[in-house]
């Protein structure tokens, strides 16, 4: 014998309509990491690009000639200078006011070479190790790239196990869940479940037996049916 199905109550269809908020939630706590990998990408790509100028080479005032600089020096008209150690640098202050700098190359007898020129003419000759810049280099040079390449295909990878959705798959999931069941698919709440279908249809019927043959209600003496 066939049971017959018992009619949905009203709670139970909100129940079912709101179903899919508490779908989002799950979708929530799951999709935690995606979120996560977003926000890293955003941060060390604002780190990277924050911190891409301070690696190279950054000197006060105007850009001279070496020749021209050791010039100055012998001729007494520098007070102080500056040796950058990893820009391969040199800064000087002029005896007018004026800041200098020129390029000069990195090997060990030529910059014994400038300290020698420089301590000869009297002038105070500071060295600036920049401990820090090789760091920062390493930093944005390596490792912020590398990270970042992983955050992206971590969620790249994440974006096309859930089809391509990208890190909000999840929402996509849920709302266009309904839209891919079938007709008859488990769980679906139809018309035909819902209680005091069976009266509605029975009233269409008499609407549509009256349309067909009026004459048949007044031949009886029966009004027309509600609606009509």
């Amino acid at each position: 014998m066939k049971r017959r199905r018992a009619p949905v109550s009203g709670g139970q269809v909100a129940s079912a309509l709101f179903d899919p908020v508490r779908k989002s939630a799950r979708w929530a706590r799951r999709d935690k990491l995606s979120l996560f990998l977003l926000v890293a990408s955003v941060v060390l790509t604002f780190l990277f690009f924050s911190l891409l100028g301070s690696i190279g080479p950054d000197s006060p005032g105007r850009q001279v000639p070496l020749s021209q600089l050791t010039s100055l020096v012998r001729g007494g008209d520098v007070t102080r200078a500056t040796l950058l150690d990893q820009d391969a640098r040199v800064v000087v202050d002029a005896t007018n006011g004026e800041q200098l700098w020129a390029a000069y190359p990195q090997s060990d007898a030529q910059t014994a070479n400038l300290v020698r020129t420089l301590s000869l003419s009297g002038t105070t000759v500071n060295v600036d190790q920049q401990s820090g810049k090789p760091a920062r280099q390493i930093l944005v040079q390596f490792l912020l790239p590398i990270l970042l390449l992983v955050c992206l295909f971590a969620l790249f990878t994440r974006a096309g196990q859930d089809g391509g959705a990208g890190a909000f798959a999840g929402f996509s999931k849920f709302t266009g869940k309904g839209r891919k069941k079938g007709k008859g698919a488990p769980g679906q709440t139809t018309f035909a479940n819902v209680a005091g279908a069976g009266e509605s249809v029975a009233e269409l019927r008499e609407i549509r037996d009256y349309l067909a043959d009026p004459t048949k209600y007044e031949r009886v003496g029966a009004r027309a049916p509600k609606g009509v």
